[in-house]
């Protein structure tokens, strides 16, 4: 007995810019919808390829848990801490940069806009103060910093796997 696809749960989605192609795709003689958006694992792809919907998604998401965070931070009054900001880089940051590998290289504002909201409100200073200063007290960086050195580290797994997939199948061809 084999695995048969549920066609009635079957999506595909066509990444395209601007114009829009008509493809006709059938499993099994039964046409497969074709969508605009779908959601893999947590993250929304849209098919124009462009991250912007998605990261103000994930910022979002991430807004949620800020504010969960911030009240838990009122009950329990830490002080300012590196704990205040290892709560912060665990729960929050961890949505903020979700699935950073692939879009790591979309600047993110909205992503920012959290993470500098953040250190704002436990510093306790006004939206007028110089953000590479506040970086510099708390020995902090942009999280585009984090997610370029994600996304980097995925590269160098990825391109390892293929090259490790390609000699592998050298190999193969020469026995």
């Amino acid at each position: 007995m084999g695995f048969k696809i549920n066609v009635a749960k079957t999506k595909t989605m066509v990444f395209e810019n601007g114009r829009s192609t008509h493809i006709d795709i059938s499993i099994y003689n039964t046409p497969v919808e074709i969508v605009q958006s779908f959601q893999y694992l947590g993250f929304h792809l849209f098919k124009n390829g462009i991250f912007l919907k998605s990261q103000k998604i994930n910022a979002q998401h991430a807004s949620f848990s800020l504010h969960k965070l911030f009240q838990i931070f009122e009950t329990t009054e830490l002080p300012v801490s590196q704990k205040k900001i290892k709560l912060f880089d665990t729960l929050v940051g961890s949505i903020l940069n979700f699935c950073s590998e692939i879009w790591a290289l979309h600047p993110a504002t909205e992503v920012e806009l959290i993470h500098t909201h953040f250190l704002r409100s436990i510093f306790g200073v006004k939206k007028s103060t110089n953000i590479a200063t506040l970086y510099g007290e708390l020995g902090r960086v942009p999280l585009s910093i984090y997610r370029k050195y994600n996304m980097v580290k995925y590269w160098k797994k990825c391109f390892h796997f293929m090259k490790t997939a390609l000699l592998k199948s050298i190999q193969c061809l020469k026995s």
